[in-house]
């Protein structure tokens, strides 16, 4: 995962290069949505890849949760 200063967050996939355009993080174990951020819109979900990311025992001010960070993206296109 690569995140530019005030840009895009860019992901490898495949061999491809995915932009990210939605990302979740939740309590795992509760199901609760802490942050959610969208920076594209408009773009048909088929068109989208979908990665979770599984964070344990993640410290915090009430004690350890586990964080699941999900991400969308679009894939760029590319060459043959």
């Amino acid at each position: 995962m690569l995140d530019p200063r005030g840009g895009n967050t860019a992901f490898l996939v495949g061999g491809s290069v995915g932009v990210g355009l939605r990302f979740r993080t939740t309590n795992a174990d509760t199901g609760e949505v802490l942050q959610e951020t969208v920076s594209g819109v408009g773009v048909a979900e088929d068109r989208l890849f979908y990665c979770d990311f599984l964070f344990q025992d993640v410290e915090t001010p009430d004690g350890t949760i586990d964080l699941l960070f999900q991400v969308w993206g679009l894939l760029t296109p590319h060459g043959p």
